[in-house]
């Protein structure tokens, strides 16, 4: 059984249909093309080109094409859109509280990763804070852009703690903030190690 979540009219024939399929063993979403002329029935979905993901690989999605977007405002092929910062704001929002955070102050080892170029990588010293099982915010002594990946060493109550996480604010140069020589950045995880995982678990709770 699929479920509607959303269209998008590609031309006065067909529309992209968001649909929700429960039927298969891991919920998955559908990006359906629906050609008018192809069904007397506006209701029948059933035809037409389609690609599927697992719902769990979303807020992934969003994530590139967010960064699609930015790529193509940077050439000139799209204009400036204020809907669209508050989306990326909600969603950072979003991450932020899914889970609750705990305030701490632990020194990291940190490498910080280009996703594009992933053999090259930059050591900093930082400060993580407000950790949680969703992510953290962190100070490093020079600010990197979002979408960046950063692999985090540290300890916690006398746990090793190893993590990756990824950049996903603050997305405005002119407001990033500056303490003590440090720049802000949120980070959200994602991946952890199982040791990293355990050592969250001692301190965060979850949601």
């Amino acid at each position: 059984m699929t479920e509607k979540l959303g269209r998008v009219v590609r031309s006065q024939w067909e529309d992209i249909w968001i649909l929700l399929d429960r039927g298969q063993e891991e919920p998955h979403l559908e990006l359906r093309l629906h050609n008018h002329e192809r069904s007397a029935e506006t209701e029948c979905l059933s035809g037409g080109e389609w690609i599927g993901l697992p719902a769990r690989l979303l807020p992934d999605l969003l994530q590139a094409l967010m960064q699609a977007q930015d790529q193509l405002r940077a050439w000139g092929l799209l204009k400036p859109s204020q809907p669209t910062t508050s989306l990326r704001g909600l969603m950072r929002r979003m991450d932020a509280r899914q889970f609750p955070r705990v305030a701490m102050d632990p020194a990291a080892e940190c490498r910080v990763l280009d996703p594009e170029r992933p053999e090259v990588a930059q050591a900093v010293i930082g400060q993580i804070k407000d950790l949680s099982r969703g992510g953290a915010q962190a100070w490093f002594p020079q600010r990197f852009p979002q979408l960046k990946q950063v692999d985090v060493f540290m300890t916690i109550e006398g746990v090793s703690f190893r993590g990756r996480a990824e950049i996903v604010g603050p997305d405005e140069r002119g407001k990033a903030e500056v303490r003590d020589g440090l720049y802000r950045h949120n980070l959200r995880w994602v991946a952890l190690h199982a040791q990293g995982m355990a050592a969250l678990c001692r301190v965060a709770p979850s949601a």
